[in-house]
């Protein structure tokens, strides 16, 4: 099996240094109370982060989020389910940005504001838009309705934007 961009299958080298600072960092904005949620990317890349961070908590959060690296020549299906090292998401009061930034910028993590949070639904600008009551039903009953899904109970599609 290869990877995507690596057709010799390896996967991504792990730059130690950036892994450690993005570490420290994380536990910083927590210590400090800057961020109210955090999840890593290594399983499932941003998608599948941002999608769990939407509905695994009590009550399900929507979000609008635009893609880092648009127009930088990745393909969609990477940014969204790449895997790479060194990644998380946190969710944090917009007041609290500037810290977030100032912290990272000193850490030398890079960052990326990628939207906002609110609403009924999962939008990725210009992606896709995934209601948040289908996103739950998937993200708790998925691997039933795949095992399932020659009996009629076969999870609806999202609706994917032109």
């Amino acid at each position: 099996m290869a990877l995507v961009d690596d057709p010799a299958g390896r996967p991504p080298v792990i730059d130690w240094v950036l892994e450690r600072a993005v570490q420290d960092l994380l536990r910083k904005l927590v210590r400090e109370r800057l961020v109210v949620a955090a999840h890593d990317v290594a399983e499932g890349g941003l998608g599948l982060a941002l999608a769990e961070m939407c509905v695994s908590g009590r009550e399900a959060l929507g979000m609008k989020v635009s893609l880092p690296g648009a127009g930088g020549g990745r393909r969609v299906d990477v940014r969204l389910f790449g895997e790479q090292p060194s990644r998380v998401v946190v969710a944090a009061e917009v007041d609290c940005k500037d810290a977030i930034f100032r912290a990272a910028g000193t850490a030398k993590v890079p960052v990326a504001a990628l939207g906002t949070t609110g609403g009924d639904a999962l939008e990725i600008v210009g992606v896709a838009r995934v209601p948040l009551a289908e996103l739950r039903a998937v993200w708790q009953h998925g691997f039933e309705r795949a095992v399932f899904a020659g009996r009629g109970t076969a999870a609806k599609p999202a609706t994917l934007e032109p």
